[in-house]
């Protein structure tokens, strides 16, 4: 019989920044309980029309394979508009921001302080995009930084 199970496990904290995570990671687990499963496979989601799709994918998966498939419920810097996201940068994000262009000597024409909607954080990182590759172009930068 197949299965869907989620589970909530707390999260690490930051190390590097020194923060606290207080909120717990999701995992979803899909499996036929009837089968001897051969494999685990792990799904990141996308950002596009994936999302809707994801569990549906699950299934399948799990019903024609000898798998369990495991969904994380993943949150990254990245926003999602498309899927009901809203754009939100505290004071910390923007502090870290700032902090890290100045270390590679982009000196963005905008205040950071004033970054406020998705459209600005997005002209944010089309500039900063385009300052590295100036910068790697000029080998100010090694052509490896990421």
């Amino acid at each position: 019989m197949l299965k869907n199970e989620t589970y909530f496990i707390d999260s690490c904290d930051d190390v590097e920044l020194n923060i606290k995570r207080e909120s717990k990671l999701e995992f979803k687990l899909t499996y036929d309980d009837s089968k001897e499963i051969e494999a685990i496979v792990c799904v990141i989601n996308g950002i596009g029309s994936d999302i809707k799709s994801i569990y549906y994918i699950s299934d399948y998966c799990a019903r024609n394979y000898n798998v369990a498939v495991l969904n994380v419920n993943y949150h990254c810097i990245g926003n999602r508009p498309q899927t009901g996201a809203t754009y939100y940068l505290d004071d910390i994000d923007k502090l870290i921001l700032d902090t890290s262009l100045k270390a590679i000597s982009i000196i963005p024409p905008f205040n950071i302080n004033h970054i406020d909607t998705f459209e600005k954080i997005n002209h944010c990182l089309e500039y900063i995009d385009d300052q590295i590759s100036i910068l790697k172009s000029k080998w100010i930068l090694d052509v490896s930084y990421i």
